[in-house]
């Protein structure tokens, strides 16, 4: 089954004009927070984009997880698609 994004969570801009809700989570020590679009659009710009992006973990100090993001659509969805960044994941 291949991941659906819809393009008002393509980018951080569109996300904050939508008001959608943005959650980042670790995947070692299981750690997550809320973000606010908002805040990325003011540092990276209107067309960054979480779609497909992870970052080792920021939420835990001294943890070497990798931090995925995920909006709300009803319930968490991720924002990647499996098919396209698992192999490039594995190597990392």
């Amino acid at each position: 089954m291949t991941a659906w994004i819809p393009n008002w969570a393509q980018t951080v801009g569109a996300m904050a004009e939508h008001g959608v809700r943005v959650q980042v989570h670790c995947t070692q020590c299981r750690a997550y927070r809320v973000i606010d679009p908002a805040v990325l659009v003011a540092i990276k710009g209107p067309d960054y984009s979480l779609v497909n992006r992870r970052c080792r973990c920021r939420l835990t100090e001294g943890c070497l997880g990798w931090n995925n993001f995920h909006y709300l659509h009803g319930v968490m969805r991720p924002l990647w698609v499996y098919e396209e960044v698992y192999p490039r994941w594995l190597r990392e």
